[in-house]
């Protein structure tokens, strides 16, 4: 169905109730209704198996939202506020609920102009309360942005950020796609190299996070405040603020206090160096945790042999990682860092052989780890710096075979698209910058949605750049970057 046609079945609707005056804003309100519930029951029905949806009833169900949405805004202009508020209220809740499920589907398809439309319609058409006002605008921004929009969706978004202000509902509640926008801005920015802009963007965000927190004292606002600047300042290496903002929300009461200051202690070690700090932390939590508990534990025990290797105390490391084994061998089972450690504790003696039989566990027993994927192009590296080519050869061409066999045995998964960032790598090894090249950007079209797809097509905008000489692909594929980063989360974890 066609805007041609839904704008006039709206029509004929419509004048159905022309004559209906003492009621008609009931009636109107009942068929909006009606239209959204058939619509809502038709996306449904789609999305029981999306794996066996058929494209006809999207369609349908795509064709019925937007007439209830037509609908619903169309009743808006007919119906008198002040003669029924209540009505009107509720037709303006049809209308945005319609256009919101109307604008996910439509985004999920792709179909992002109409979805632009959409929106653009609603924000004219409907006078809507403020945080469904800001909502809209903000999925606009999204809209624009995965368009390839990104000049249009970054004046949206600042709109957005400047307008609503502080970002609560009327219960004084998150809205969490508006907090998440400064840091998303600098996310963006940062990621497709533009420094000069990045540090624009840096210091915006933590100003607008920094005021955030002052301004709400002691409540949940301020904890997610605190949470996004630490992590702002964890992506840009500003260890010692990231420290204070930890600190800040260092609540012995809290669920959150362990993890929070374990990451302080793993801060203090293995950025800032300061081991003998980080290992009384760690000390201080096993003890308050104790032995029985088999998470954070054994977590912490092989944080402490990793700082014990910073200290290239390689046996008592390897003796804690040999107790982590022992006692906590379902932990061990499932941290493949904790095998990668134990191998280089080999290797920094210099017992390659040891080493090496250790890399081989690793790459065997945790099939699929990155850990397991990039110790197979580690150990042909050392064999290729040693000069000894053969060897070196034999390990890329398993790493190769590896890599493969796990892609065919996930096709179409996540695991896939991880083997072939493992490929591309390997390919780059061997200097086939036009095979890797190739390799990265299929792994984007396959798998664009994912955080690997993104940064799939991140590796190979720098190669096209460097290693091709081709500044007009990089360009392009950088463009496709920023509205491929539409998709992208950061609401920190506390």
């Amino acid at each position: 169905m066609n805007k041609v046609n839904v704008a006039l079945t709206v029509l004929v609707a419509l004048a159905m109730f022309a004559g209906c005056s003492d009621n008609r804003a009931v009636r109107l309100r009942y068929e909006a209704e009606k239209k959204l519930y058939q619509a809502e029951k038709t996306l449904s029905t789609a999305q029981v198996d999306p794996r066996m949806v058929s494209p006809e009833l999207l369609d349908q169900a795509r064709q019925q939202l937007a007439e209830a949405a037509a609908f619903a805004m169309a009743a808006l202009d007919s119906v008198n506020r002040l003669a029924s508020p209540i009505e009107y209220r509720e037709l303006q809740m049809l209308a945005t609920q319609a256009t919101a499920e109307l604008n996910h589907l439509l985004y999920a398809q792709r179909r992002y102009d109409e979805s632009i439309d959409v929106l653009k319609r609603l924000l004219q058409n409907s006078e809507l309360a403020p945080e469904e006002l800001m909502v809209a605008r903000v999925n606009l921004g999204r809209s624009l942005q995965a368009s390839g929009r990104w000049d249009s969706a970054l004046a949206v978004y600042n709109t957005a950020i400047e307008s609503y202000y502080p970002p609560v509902n009327g219960k004084g509640e998150l809205i969490t796609p508006l907090f998440n926008l400064p840091a998303s801005i600098f996310e963006v920015v940062a990621r497709i190299g533009d420094s000069v802009g990045a540090q624009y963007e840096m210091q915006r965000a933590i100003v607008y996070y920094t005021d955030l927190a002052a301004q709400h004292p002691g409540t949940q606002i301020e904890a997610s405040g605190r949470a996004m600047l630490a992590r702002l300042y964890d992506a840009t290496g500003q260890w010692q603020n990231e420290v204070a903002q930890l600190e800040a929300l260092s609540d012995s009461t809290s669920q959150a206090y362990v993890s929070i200051r374990a990451r302080i202690a793993e801060i203090h070690g293995l950025r800032l160096r300061d081991f003998n700090r980080a290992l009384a932390m760690y000390d201080t939590l096993m003890a308050r945790v104790g032995k029985a508990d088999t998470v954070a534990y054994p977590d912490m025990l092989f944080r402490t042999a990793l700082i014990k290797m910073e200290q290239k105390n390689y046996l008592a490391a390897r003796d804690l990682l040999v107790d982590l084994k022992r006692d906590y061998r379902n932990f061990f089972g499932r941290t493949p860092p904790a095998q990668l450690a134990l191998a280089r504790t080999f290797e920094l003696e210099r017992n390659w052989d040891r080493a090496e039989v250790e890399y081989s566990v690793l790459i065997e027993s945790y099939r699929g780890s990155d850990e397991a994927m990039g110790a197979l192009l580690y150990v042909a590296k050392h064999y290729e710096q040693a000069g000894r080519k053969d060897q070196a050869e034999r390990w890329y061409r398993d790493a190769e075979e590896y890599y493969q066999n796990l892609a065919k045995a996930d096709a179409g998964g996540l695991m896939e698209a991880k083997a072939m960032s493992y490929r591309a790598e390997l390919a780059a090894r061997l200097q086939d910058w036009r095979g890797a090249a190739g390799l990265l950007t299929g792994i984007y079209e396959k798998f664009s949605h994912y955080e690997v797809g993104r940064q799939a097509l991140l590796k190979a905008v720098g190669m096209h750049r460097e290693q091709l000489g081709e500044p007009a692909v990089a360009d392009s594929l950088l463009g496709v970057l920023k509205a491929a980063l539409a998709e992208i989360e950061t609401t920190p974890q506390l």
